[in-house]
């Protein structure tokens, strides 16, 4: 009865204790969850923030929500390190490390945002003193600084979370820099090396060979033409300097500033479209200072092509050149540019060298100017030689002349149909003449030299004028020389106008089905199709492309009706 009654008082206990124990423990439970669940409510909107595209713009400083999921989480660990429970802690214990991930992914991407933006910062400055073009000491102080802030931050930027949000990063902080890099690297590096020259200048000769060499490889390979000559000007005052030096025979500076000496005269004589007499004779003295240092000679190699590249126009200059000079003379560019690559099929006005091309019986550049005889002043021999733009004025110029033989007070030949110029077919004894009027270009020869010109027409500018047989001519010739005295007049079965010579505001009807364009070139991207019928004006006319095959040009255009602007071949406007 006793142990019986000790049973039931130890019991009542027992069960008193845990009436008393469990509120507790579940309020701490509860307490817990509450802790755990506001650290995963604010770890996700940091998260948010930090990761998901669109919402972390790389631009965007969740400090807040950062500073509120990392004291959230540090409260909810501190509740569930209180826990007994083991089986709760571990869950709990596992829910918050997927909260402590997303609050290190807050802090890394808080981290980027604000490496980013120092760089981006020192980026907007060197941008700023970009703007005006030469590149200054100021831009350069600026470029050295951005790479400076860029070589320590740029790894914090790289190490946020998730690819996306990644690219972002990069496409706001790093491409920029990575062009900067690129475009302003060799500019830089010159740069420097005519600062550290300018200091050094009174130290010896071994000590500023090393920087002088590195701006004379170098300077010439800069792209941008603004700040090439300005570092040129700056170099310039250098070098001047240092030629009014005297230097021992076995003083290697005195050998590249000798060097330098002449690329400077090379770069003085050569311009675009140009050269000089005197430049072959430079050149090769250059190539024999050149052999005498190997190790740098495909650089320097490189610099004087550099240099005397400027002297060879591009297809597409040398055929606006020549359309040009023709619609100022009013005839049409077709013949004009035929007639160029008749005389001269590679349009070569000047020799690698910088000497003019000369064709076997003494015909001059492009347009192959040939003096009549050494006292002959009809031109400017020495412009025709070394001066692009005037060899192709002078072919024009001849050829007009060739044309007004027939309007002669005695002509010598004849006229063509009415005799206007935008009539291809009215050319035809003009261009004969430019050639010669000699037996081989009578039109009963196997391949006169108009015909050439009027198939080059065809087959390249895609315009089909009449070409003279020899049924169609009465021509005389005395002693290989050809004589119209007995016919000056002559009428052809049709009668082509030139596609060249439209002018802007001009407005057309499509005669076929034709292919508009969005670029002036054959292979642009886009096309489409006009039919039969579509009207259109000229915005823009004498548009050359880069292809030297192509004696047509091109005109830009607006379809009637629409803003849309396209391109045509100019064989197509007829």
């Amino acid at each position: 009865m006793i142990q019986a009654k000790k049973l039931f008082l130890t019991l009542c206990t027992l069960f008193l204790f845990i009436a008393i124990l469990q509120p507790s423990s579940t309020h701490a439970v509860s307490k817990t969850e509450t802790a755990v669940a506001n650290a995963e409510k604010a770890a996700s909107t940091l998260y948010t923030l930090s990761y998901l595209p669109g919402k972390a713009t790389g631009k965007n400083l969740p400090e807040k929500e950062y500073k509120s999921a990392n004291t959230k989480y540090a409260t909810a660990l501190k509740e569930v390190n209180k826990l007994s429970n083991g089986k709760a802690k571990t869950k709990y214990n596992n829910r918050l490390k997927k909260v402590k991930t997303k609050v290190d992914t807050g802090k890394v991407y808080i981290a980027a945002v604000k490496a980013g933006k120092e760089i981006d910062k020192k980026r907007m400055k060197l941008e700023k003193a970009l703007k005006t073009g030469p590149y200054t000491q100021s831009a350069h102080t600026a470029y050295l600084s951005l790479i400076a802030t860029f070589d320590k931050q740029s790894i914090k930027v790289t190490q946020v979370k998730g690819t996306k949000t990644k690219e972002k990063m990069k496409s706001l902080y790093i491409k920029p820099v990575e062009k900067h890099k690129r475009n302003l690297k060799t500019v830089s590096t010159v740069k420097q090396a005519i600062n550290d020259t300018k200091k050094n200048m009174n130290a010896t000769s071994v000590k500023i060979l090393p920087y002088y060499k590195k701006v004379i490889l170098y300077i010439d390979t800069i792209s941008n033409t603004k700040q090439k000559a300005q570092l040129k000007k700056e170099f310039s005052a250098i070098q001047n300097d240092l030629a009014k030096k005297e230097f021992s025979k076995k003083d290697q500076l005195g050998e590249w500033v000798a060097l330098q000496s002449d690329y400077d005269k090379v770069d003085g004589l050569i311009s675009r479209g140009k050269s000089d007499a005197k430049v072959p004779q430079i050149r090769d003295s250059i190539m024999k200072k050149i052999k005498a240092l190997p190790s740098e000679r495909n650089l320097l190699e490189q610099k004087l092509t550099t240099i005397m590249s400027d002297m060879f126009l591009s297809t597409k200059e040398l055929k606006a050149l020549l359309t040009k000079k023709a619609i100022e003379k009013n005839i049409p560019p077709e013949v004009v540019k035929a007639i160029a690559k008749t005389e001269n099929g590679k349009w070569h006005q000047f020799t690698n060298a910088g000497d003019v091309f000369t064709s076997s019986d003494g015909g001059y550049g492009i347009m192959q100017i040939t003096p009549q005889s050494k006292e002959d002043k009809s031109y400017d021999l020495d412009k025709v030689k070394y001066d692009t733009e005037y060899n192709i004025q002078a072919g024009v110029e001849i050829l007009l002349k060739k044309w007004d033989y027939a309007n002669a007070k005695r002509p010598v030949l004849p006229k063509v149909n009415h005799y206007k110029t935008d009539i291809l077919e009215n050319w035809y004894f003009a261009i004969m003449a430019y050639n010669g009027l000699s037996e081989r270009n009578h039109p009963a020869a196997k391949a006169p030299y108009q015909a050439k010109v009027y198939h080059l027409i065809n087959q390249q500018a895609f315009v089909n004028p009449y070409i003279f047989t020899k049924d169609d001519v009465d021509i005389k010739v005395s002693d290989s020389i050809l004589n119209f005295q007995n016919k000056l007049s002559y009428q052809t079965p049709k009668q082509t106008q030139s596609t060249q010579l439209h002018k802007k505001g001009a407005s057309f009807t499509l005669k076929k089905d034709t292919l508009f364009r969005n670029e002036p070139s054959t292979t642009s991207s886009k096309k489409q199709t006009f039919k039969k019928g579509t009207t259109f004006k000229i915005v823009e006319s004498s548009i050359e492309d880069n292809n030297a095959a192509n004696l047509f040009n091109w005109y830009k255009i607006q379809v009637s009706g629409s803003k849309t602007t396209w391109y045509i071949a100019s064989s197509n406007v007829q």
